[in-house]
């Protein structure tokens, strides 16, 4: 059960970081890319991945995908974090849909 979770942590941990990088690289298809990947593999995104992934968002016009991200904050309590409304709305504004 520990393996479990250090392997998760180890898991998002490199996640983030990959995604960080591609997102300060302007490469936001690797970063939707990475997040599907994790999304299928079982660990759930933090904030600082969503965050992330909204900006990824942001840059290609993913509407569907941001939707889905807003939805999973909310259900994680994080719809009020102020980070998180921040790329929520530069999501919803790149997107024309603000």
């Amino acid at each position: 059960m520990k393996f479990v979770n250090v392997f998760q942590v180890n898991m998002i941990f490199f996640v983030q970081r990959s995604l960080h990088r591609c997102s300060q690289n302007g490469a936001s298809n690797e970063v939707i890319v990475l997040f599907n990947g994790m999304r299928e593999t079982g660990p759930n995104p933090d904030k600082v991945t969503m965050i992330e992934v909204l900006s990824g968002c942001s840059t290609i016009g993913a509407f569907d995908l941001g939707k889905w991200v807003e939805t999973h904050a909310s259900e994680r309590g994080l719809q009020h974090d102020v980070y998180v409304v921040r790329a929520l709305i530069d999501m919803y504004a790149k997107c024309g849909s603000f």
